[in-house]
């Protein structure tokens, strides 16, 4: 927002913004609302899709924070990018905003991944030493599952109570991702549906195309609208 202020005209100094703050103006209250709050919201949202998500971007091995960040700004681009936001009419220069906002969720991306792989480095190398540890595991495997159906479930329910089609669309794949997704985990760890195994990442990879087209030509018509 630094950025966005410097490079807005300076008349526009001590306007107030849609969320009521006024630009120019650093509080520490505002401070840190953004960090607890908008943090807290960021780092959920992050965790839950990438717990999603991941499975089906593993294919991307070194660009996977890329990835991720991509599949991030396409699935939530709603939350920053609204073309009657006044925001972006007081501050002028649209197209860097998105820029920035768009640099923010590959930056968040790449730090979610960053740091998966910083502590997935600290576990003991079980393997290493032969030691198989999927049965201690189970439990928390098992919950995992679990949670990922629940998200799928809940985006189901609300997206077709909404009533956009493109909402209803968008929230049915992220069912099936989520679906795809525990199963993939039972594979993996419990040895469990191999015979479906086929059908699951076909399905689940198809799903997880058909979510980022639906949610990515939404965002890339917020960006559209905001830049047109």
């Amino acid at each position: 927002m630094g950025i966005s202020r410097l490079a807005a005209p300076d008349r526009v100094m001590g306007v107030r913004t849609a969320n009521d703050a006024v630009i120019g103006d650093v509080t520490l209250a505002g401070s840190f609302f953004f960090v607890l709050f908008v943090g807290i919201a960021v780092g959920v949202a992050t965790a839950l899709a990438f717990v999603v998500v991941d499975p089906w971007i593993l294919w991307t091995r070194l660009f996977r924070g890329v990835a991720l960040g991509v599949v991030l700004f396409a699935f939530f681009g709603f939350a920053v990018l609204e073309k009657d936001n006044i925001d972006f009419i007081i501050l002028r220069n649209p197209g860097l905003n998105v820029a920035m906002f768009a640099v923010l969720y590959l930056l968040v991306g790449v730090g979610a991944v960053s740091l998966q792989n910083l502590l997935l480095a600290r576990l003991p190398e079980a393997s290493a030493r032969g030691e198989d540890h999927r049965s201690e595991a189970l439990p928390s495997y098992l919950l995992l599952g679990v949670g990922v159906l629940l998200i799928g479930v809940v985006v189901f329910t609300l997206g077709t109570s909404a009533d956009s089609a493109q909402g209803r669309v968008a929230a049915a794949f992220l069912f099936a991702l989520s679906v795809a997704t525990a199963g993939t985990w039972a594979i993996t760890y419990w040895g469990a549906l191999t015979r479906l195994e086929a059908w699951i990442r076909g399905g689940g990879f198809v799903a997880f195309i058909g979510l980022l087209i639906t949610t990515g030509s939404d965002t890339l018509a917020r960006i559209t609208g905001i830049i047109g």
